[in-house]
């Protein structure tokens, strides 16, 4: 199942985003529900306080048969409560997500085991799975960490971002042993050679997959051919485009992206 992420085109709306989506024939999308100024060129927007704006998106969502797989941003901090996300994990139950993402940058192991257990926990009971996304600027900066931190909360799972996969260091291959403890995969691609501002590459500045050196293909030849993708693939040179024509490139190289990995497999 390929999903469009909401940072392929952060400009877009949540309206706007289903909208793109459903036109270019994804099978859903990873919404982010609110916007972030710290993301250059972001829609303003408020899913989890506008309760009319939520069951717009709800609606659009159902109508059109591109759901929500998975929401943003749930980001913990080193003072970050469980029940500081109670009111974004409501919002994304009722917006018919299935998992919810985190981004960790409490670098205390125990306090941060804690909140995240608290938060699944919250999730859980919310019919939420969660996801956590490594990074290398964060906390939780690589696979490694990300699976030590799924063996302290059982049942939590990782969100496998190919960019900070090869910016942490790794590839596909430290994936293959764990592949079931992951939940999905964010796919994009980028040069080789990290630059010095990796929060901005991952934000506004990636490549649609098969355009870089990162070998997309390998990482879902991997995880095998029943697992869920996004494209996350916001690309600057092209950002000024219609939101349909940017969601319409990205499916294109999603089917490229998907072709490609079903040769891998058949490959002596």
């Amino acid at each position: 199942m390929a999903i469009l992420d909401h940072l392929t085109i952060a400009s877009a709306t949540p309206l706007e985003l289903i909208a793109a989506a459903a036109g270019a024939g994804f099978d859903g999308i990873g919404l982010f529900l609110h916007g972030m100024p710290e993301i250059a060129g972001m829609a303003d927007f408020d899913l989890i306080h506008d309760l009319n704006a939520r069951r717009a998106c709800r609606d659009a969502a159902v109508g059109t048969g591109c759901g929500i797989a998975i929401a943003y941003p749930f980001t913990v901090s080193r003072t970050s409560l469980p029940e500081h996300f109670r009111q974004s994990l409501d919002a994304a139950a009722e917006l018919g997500a299935r998992a919810v993402n985190l981004l960790i940058f409490d670098r205390e192991p125990a306090r941060r085991g804690e909140t995240v257990a608290g938060i699944y926990h919250e999730a859980q009971v919310r019919g939420l799975q969660v996801g956590v996304e490594f990074f290398p600027v964060s906390a939780i900066a690589n696979f490694a960490a990300a699976v030590a931190l799924c063996d302290a909360v059982p049942g939590l799972k990782v969100t496998v971002d190919l960019l900070h996969l090869h910016r942490a260091g790794d590839s596909p291959t430290n994936v293959n042993a764990h592949r079931d403890r992951v939940l999905m995969a964010q796919i994009c691609d980028a040069p080789r050679t990290a630059p010095a501002d990796l929060f901005a590459e991952a934000s506004y500045d990636r490549l649609l997959p098969g355009d870089g050196d990162l070998q997309p293909a390998a990482l879902l030849d991997v995880l095998g051919p029943g697992m869920e993708f996004s494209i996350e693939a916001p690309v600057l040179d092209t950002a000024h485009l219609p939101h349909i024509e940017c969601a319409r490139r990205a499916k294109q190289a999603a089917d490229r992206l998907l072709e490609a990995a079903a040769l891998r497999r058949t490959e002596p």
